[in-house]
């Protein structure tokens, strides 16, 4: 592969038949995508297109992954977004220019990462339950999982 830079971690599935990683385009203008290589395949493969998913590790003979989703928290920047009611509506200021328009606060996004399963033969997913789930860790037993929770306010570059 050309043109990329893997993000995070490599791993190969529990049987050896797959390798999965994210990566980036290596001029850095798009976030990660999901890449799967099947052992004798020419190359790997982006099993995603959206530039915001994140390989966490495997899960039996499953790919367990993130993608990260913008909501629009606010249009009040002020606005926590814990407040489940809706913002109030902006306040206006006087202006000295007799000819100026009101305007409103720019919307406030926030990222929330989305946690799923990912079946390497069919590229069938299923939701992972939990909300915020940030690229989840899960022991060899199966027992315990090890995730960080909580949302990203957007940097303006659309990658990060």
């Amino acid at each position: 592969m050309t043109g990329v830079v893997v993000v995070g971690d490599a791993a190969y599935s529990p049987d050896g038949l797959w390798l999965a990683f994210s990566a980036r385009s290596a001029f850095g203008v798009v976030g990660p995508d999901l890449y799967l290589w099947r052992v004798g395949d020419p190359l790997a493969t982006a099993v995603t297109d959206d530039h915001r998913t994140f390989f966490s590790g495997w899960l039996g003979g499953q790919v367990l992954a993130n993608r990260v989703e913008t909501g629009v928290v606010s249009a009040d920047p002020s606005a926590t977004a814990a407040a489940p009611t809706p913002s109030p509506a902006p306040t206006l200021t006087p202006s000295a220019d007799p000819n100026a328009t009101p305007t409103t606060p720019p919307a406030v996004f926030e990222d929330h990462p989305v946690a799923f399963l990912l079946d390497p033969e069919t590229l069938a997913t299923t939701p992972v339950a939990g909300t915020d789930v940030w690229r989840p860790t899960v022991d060899p037993t199966g027992r315990s999982v090890v995730y960080w929770s909580g949302t990203l306010i957007p940097d303006g570059t659309g990658t990060g």
